[in-house]
């Protein structure tokens, strides 16, 4: 569902990181990598080599990226080994097109302390131990609290650029044929708002922002009016009752399927079939 220039974003990010030193990685909305620069610091990369750590890592970047998505803002956060990161996403008209993670850094402040605590953690709970784990961990960029505030607030601001220069983009024919795909296999069922919201991996506004954005008329009557078109081609068929198309087509109540299929096409079920079958 997104449409990423990933040339344009590969020379963001970079940038982005020559001036901070500071990784960045788009995330899409299910919480995986899309691309990132560079992909993971030399301490990372290192440690992720050890599956355990992997593990860990793994499991950090989905509990923090899941409290990003549920709140919808910016989260900031010392990941399992003591590195600041943040989530944030990248909104257009208030629908979600995808996360950025920025981080990968240690503390100024405290960052002798920072260090000591990130080479116990790797030795003791990890077994890692050397000369190598010790110059990727003093190869961490250190950032004091105002410029990494400073870094966020310029960042937030280009999350803005992203999608306003369609660096980041939602494609509507994406979106439409998605939906269009949930809705038709699923005609005969109680179709939700929450079961949808989870076919997206969308909170309930971000879908219906996108469902302004993209579809251009109220999602029951979208709906609605596919349940109608498969009812017309159902009785067109003549292969089962008015009753069990209107079961087909996710109407429980037959009284109200008439009513709604008449309102629609200004003929009963009955003289839909008649007059479909007569014009053969």
């Amino acid at each position: 569902m997104l449409l990423l220039d990933t040339e344009r974003m590969q020379e963001l990010m970079k940038s982005f990181y020559t001036l901070t030193g500071m990784t960045m990685s788009v995330i899409d909305l299910n919480g995986s990598l899309i691309t990132g620069y560079p992909t993971t610091c030399p301490f990372c990369h290192m440690m992720r080599q050890n599956p355990a750590f992997m593990q860990r890592c793994m499991q950090c970047d989905k509990e923090h990226f899941r409290i990003t998505r549920e709140s919808g803002t910016s989260h900031r956060y010392l990941c399992h080994a003591g590195l600041m990161e943040i989530f944030s996403p990248v909104k257009r008209d208030g629908t979600t097109l995808c996360y950025i993670q920025l981080g990968q850094v240690i503390r100024e402040e405290t960052m002798h302390l920072d260090r000591m605590h990130i080479f116990d953690y790797a030795h003791h709970q990890f077994g890692l131990d050397g000369e190598a784990l010790a110059q990727a961990i003093n190869a961490l960029p250190p950032i004091s609290e105002e410029k990494f505030v400073a870094y966020q607030t310029l960042f937030e601001a280009i999350t803005l650029h992203l999608h306003s220069t369609r660096v980041v983009a939602l494609s509507d024919s994406e979106f439409l044929g998605r939906l269009e795909e949930y809705v038709d296999h699923h005609l005969d069922q109680d179709i939700t708002s929450a079961d949808l919201c989870r076919y997206f991996q969308m909170s309930r506004t971000q879908f219906y922002n996108s469902v302004k954005t993209h579809l251009q008329t109220p999602l029951n009557t979208y709906i609605r009016t596919k349940r109608i078109l498969k009812a017309e081609h159902l009785l067109k068929e003549n292969k089962r009752s008015i009753s069990q198309v209107a079961q087909a087509v996710g109407f429980d109540d037959y009284s109200y399927f008439c009513r709604i299929f008449k309102q629609t096409t200004g003929l009963t079920p009955r003289e839909y079939r008649m007059q479909k079958i007569t014009a053969k």
